[in-house]
């Protein structure tokens, strides 16, 4: 069996709820160290009845780079609002928060350095085609000055013809050092 195969079967044990979203942080984080992952289009169908899941997809897909997941689930119109980090100089500022658009947000998944980002204990809003998720995500940056801190986060997603489509995340705060 293939590498993306084989992710592909993790996956789709994670929106079963048979493969557990910690075992699945692991699994992203060993198939990072040894290349990259294809994901298509119908992969964002994903969603299903566990956004949770889908929001650790999300984190995972930062961790091993994978901007074909997001070119497959990410509106065209997606924000990502961040609190203080900043990777980019270039990107546009709104008091002390980082907005990205879609290619923006490629462009940070290309660029990331973190180690590994754990979602945990995600509320779900379910709002007919709409979705709402809010909850902690924790991350570990291998950086010696910061290694490692919490983001609270609300994210957006919406039910299309083709799927479901991120169309939003904001962090609401954000807290250095580890979880509490």
């Amino acid at each position: 069996m293939s590498r993306d195969e084989f992710v592909l079967r993790c996956r789709e044990r994670i929106l079963m709820r048979t493969l557990s979203v910690r075992t699945a942080t692991v699994i992203c984080v060993l198939v990072a160290a040894t290349g990259t992952v294809r994901w298509t289009a119908a992969d964002s169908r994903g969603l299903g009845d566990d956004p949770a899941a889908f929001d650790q997809l999300i984190d995972a897909a930062f961790v091993t780079h994978d901007v074909a997941f997001f070119t497959a689930v990410a509106a065209d119109d997606a924000r990502f609002t961040h609190g203080e980090t900043v990777w980019n100089k270039q990107l546009t500022r709104y008091g002390g928060t980082t907005v990205w658009n879609k290619q923006q947000l490629l462009n940070a998944v290309r660029m990331y350095k973190g180690l590994a980002r754990n979602v945990d204990t995600v509320e779900v809003e379910r709002h007919g085609d709409f979705v709402e998720t809010l909850g902690p995500i924790q991350v570990k940056t291998g950086d010696a000055q910061r290694p490692e801190y919490q983001i609270y986060f609300v994210r957006l997603y919406a039910h299309r013809a083709t799927g479901w489509q991120f169309l939003s995340h904001r962090t609401v705060r954000q807290v250095d050092g580890p979880e509490p």
